[in-house]
């Protein structure tokens, strides 16, 4: 099996359960939300959050799994952005905007 099927095909199999994670949270938020203690409301944005982020990257993956190497194209990315998004995911491990507001470069770089 190539890699670009074993990609597709771990990202269908991965839509179905995170679509019912994000699906139940979603009612759990619309329905239990006055009973839900400031906590709870804490872990429920992050379910939300990170299950919405997880369905990006499957996708990412599906469509990864569909290129070409040749039709790769390159685009400038700006670092702080990313090292701040990156962080900003992390932000329940470190104190993310933190970090990146001291360590903030204006640098260019190339990725993929």
């Amino acid at each position: 099996m190539s890699l670009s099927n074993f990609a597709s095909i771990a990202s269908h199999d991965l839509k179905s359960p995170l679509s019912t994670i994000h699906s139940f949270a979603q009612l759990l938020k619309s329905r239990e939300a006055e009973t839900l203690s400031p906590s709870g409301h804490d872990y429920l944005k992050m379910i939300l959050d990170s299950s919405g982020h997880l369905g990006i990257m499957v996708d990412e993956i599906l469509n990864f799994s569909r290129i070409n190497t040749n039709e790769l194209k390159f685009d400038s990315v700006d670092p702080y952005k990313l090292v701040c998004s990156i962080l900003s995911e992390l932000k329940t491990d470190i104190k993310g905007k933190e970090m990146c507001d001291q360590h903030r470069r204006n640098a260019k770089c190339h990725c993929v």
